[in-house]
């Protein structure tokens, strides 16, 4: 990325992200006009390839930017005084959804992303789900109890096989057309976390 974008005006960098980002939530990768995206963001086409070397390039800035977005606001919340790893998750859970709700177009831009048959698209989704999933629990768990997990078990797999299951919905959402219902999301990650909280922990934290 040419960092004469960060020279931008805030104001305009800001459209350049919001216009990606509803553009890319609106359609698939391939269908997703840059044509269109710069005329929304107020330039040319070739101006937002002068500041983004091309297509994937620009994708894959959003996808990082929402990511670091998401995680700004939904982590600013206090978990000092929690301990236990399911009921940290849980509050992150529902001030994600809070945010989700207040930005519409990130969490359709993100189940695109999640649900995008690019190759490319794929290999920053594989890194980022281990890196996430790790960085999470050094930055945000680090006060849970881990002598209530069973021998061998990591919080990082916990967390991992969330986003798995998560991605699965939203794969299947997108697959049948069908609008990512927040409130749904709640509801099955209770159900999930219930299920996996028996599998994990030992049977007197229970």
């Amino acid at each position: 990325m040419n960092k004469k974008f960060y020279q931008l005006e805030s104001q305009k960098q800001m459209d350049i992200i919001n216009a990606g980002i509803e553009y890319f939530a609106r359609f698939e990768y391939k269908k997703a006009s840059t044509e269109d995206i710069a005329k929304s963001a107020g330039i040319s086409k070739s101006l937002l390839f002068y500041y983004f070397k091309n297509k994937e390039t620009y994708f894959a800035f959003l996808y990082n930017y929402a990511e670091e977005l998401i995680v700004s606001k939904v982590f600013r919340i206090d978990l000092s005084n929690k301990t236990d790893f399911f009921e940290e998750l849980e509050i992150v859970i529902e001030n994600k959804c809070i945010f989700f709700a207040e930005n519409p177009y990130l969490i359709d831009f993100l189940a695109k992303v999640r649900n995008s048959d690019q190759q490319f698209v794929q290999n920053i989704i594989n890194l980022d789900t281990v890196n996430l999933a790790e960085d999470t629990i050094k930055k945000y768990f680090s006060n849970i109890e881990l002598k209530k997990f069973k021998e061998d078990i990591k919080p990082e797999q916990i967390i991992e096989m969330l986003i798995l299951l998560l991605d699965g919905y939203l794969s299947n959402r997108l697959k049948l057309n069908e609008k990512v219902e927040l409130d749904d999301i709640m509801g099955k990650y209770k159900r999930w976390a219930k299920v996996l909280k028996q599998s994990v922990y030992k049977e007197e934290f229970l």
